[in-house]
């Protein structure tokens, strides 16, 4: 996760997972992150120097994409033939509540120029956001994963993160949309229950975008 949010660091603590913040020494680094992935198998980074201005201009681009009208979404449609595209799906009772929206995009910029031109008015604009948050993501995760392989003693510290660097790499960006929904307006994390119930579901909040890469 590259994005705070104050939501989000309530419920991590809630659960314990562990926030690793970026700047402290190397081997500190190392030591935390296997640890982190030994017992949870994943965690939260802080300090990851991902430039807020570049997380702004993808959810802004998110956004837009996103306000289109159904119909005009739906000719992005994802399927059994090609997984990349847009999605949608209500979800379930045994975590969040709500409905979600998703764009699925592969990180190689030619696909994404492609991609680009029918989902965007501004198909340059679009493809420059994206891959200049793809980059810096990318160089994020990469720096991460010589870390572990630090930590795991691999003595090719770049074996795990050259797999993300390779031009072939199957990596994939998804922007996650929660849209209005009418349901009742939750405030609480309950861990006890297994639910994440978040309030930004509700009619009386604003939507919200999620990134993954």
């Amino acid at each position: 996760m590259v994005s705070p949010s104050v939501l989000r660091t309530k419920k991590t603590k809630s659960v314990g997972i562990p926030t690793i913040d970026l700047s402290l020494g190397r081997s500190k680094l190392v030591d935390l992150i296997v640890k982190a992935c030994e017992e949870f198998g994943f965690f939260k980074v802080t300090n990851h120097g991902v430039p807020m201005e570049v997380i702004s201009r993808l959810e802004e681009e998110g956004s837009g994409f996103f306000a289109k009208p159904v119909a005009e979404k739906e000719k992005q449609r994802a399927g059994p033939i090609s997984p990349f595209g847009y999605g949608s799906k209500n979800i379930g009772f045994n975590g969040d509540l709500g409905e979600l929206e998703y764009l699925i995009l592969q990180t190689n910029p030619i696909s994404i120029a492609e991609r680009s031109k029918a989902i965007s008015n501004d198909p340059l604009k679009f493809s420059c956001v994206v891959n200049d948050y793809i980059q810096s993501v990318r160089e994020l995760t990469c720096e991460i994963l010589d870390l572990v392989a630090e930590g795991l003693g691999i003595s090719d510290k770049f074996a795990l993160s050259r797999l993300i660097r390779d031009v072939q790499s199957d990596s994939v960006l998804r922007l996650n949309h929660y849209p209005n929904s009418p349901v009742e307006e939750v405030n609480e994390w309950d861990p006890s229950s297994g639910k994440v119930r978040q309030n930004h579901y509700s009619k009386k909040k604003p939507s919200r975008i999620w990134r993954a890469f």
